[in-house]
């Protein structure tokens, strides 16, 4: 813990995270990006708003939020304890067993309306979801979060698939498609906002797809960015609690206000190296 921020309240202990997956994310050798910015760059602008990393005070308030206080939609922390228990296994089996498929449409669509990490008008179209459509979306969903392991990327295809009616333009669903898994399994898997991680591929100076339709082979890689982002910032003695205070990260330090900051630290960094070099000289 910093000593520059005090302890916040006690948290769930931090997720472990899935191994990298060797061949699926190639991140450069290089150590700078556009600009000459680098991820030590990233990580000072970073911890210039937030001097305690992510246990600091204005973290919990920007972003991650706290038991007990007042809930926003970017409060993380209120989101992931309501998925967890609207979607948990065993609330969701009975309903699907029943053949409620409406109260399980309806859970998700209660979890995705409160963040804002899902467009507001694809959770409300997915809550008027009627009919024939909800049962393909409830069993889906359960295969997509609980399925096994070893059937995974064709329980995400399956699940985009069920999707189709809700969200007429998929290409713009990443958010929606990968939300919930993001929310009940937070250490395991990523919520991708494709032109976020774009912006994050570039300054690592990475291969990641183009923002198209949501594949399970596109997803794969997307995570393997987030999980490599997540262990830089480990190295750098950061510890983010999840994949969901990684993908804040970046919004947090690559937003359009933020650029002001990130610029700043790279010009501190290079001219402590032209100081250095000097004094070499």
């Amino acid at each position: 813990m910093s000593a520059f921020a005090p302890p916040l309240a006690p948290r769930l202990p931090r997720a472990p995270r899935p191994p990298l997956e060797r061949g699926v994310f190639r991140p450069s050798s290089s150590p700078t990006g556009p600009g000459g910015i680098s991820f030590a760059d990233q990580c000072a602008a970073f911890l210039e708003r937030y001097r305690g990393g992510f246990e600091d005070r204005i973290w919990e308030t920007d972003c991650r939020g706290s038991e007990g206080g007042r809930r926003l939609k970017r409060h993380r922390q209120p989101s992931l304890e309501e998925a967890r228990a609207e979607l948990a296994p065993e609330r969701v089996r009975p309903l699907l067993a029943r053949g409620d498929f409406a109260a399980v449409v309806g859970s998700l669509a209660k979890v995705l309306k409160a963040t804002n990490l899902v467009p507001v008008g694809q959770a409300e179209r997915l809550g008027r979801l009627e009919g024939p459509g909800l049962e393909p979306v409830a069993r889906a969903l359960y295969a997509h979060i609980y399925g096994p392991q070893e059937a995974e990327g064709e329980a995400f295809e399956r699940f985009v698939r069920s999707l189709s009616g809700v969200v007429p333009n998929l290409q713009g669903a990443w958010r929606f498609v990968t939300a919930p898994r993001a929310l009940v399994a937070p250490g395991q898997h990523v919520c991708v906002d494709p032109g976020k991680f774009a912006l994050q591929a570039r300054l690592l100076g990475a291969q990641i797809p183009s923002a198209s339709r949501p594949t399970w082979e596109d997803y794969r890689r997307y995570r393997e960015l987030a999980l490599d982002v997540d262990q830089r910032l480990r190295l750098a003695e950061l510890s983010p609690r999840d994949l969901v205070d990684v993908l804040d990260f970046m919004y947090a330090t690559l937003s359009p206000r933020a650029r002001g900051t990130l610029a700043g630290a790279a010009e501190r960094r290079a001219s402590a190296g032209r100081a250095a070099a000097r004094g070499v000289a």
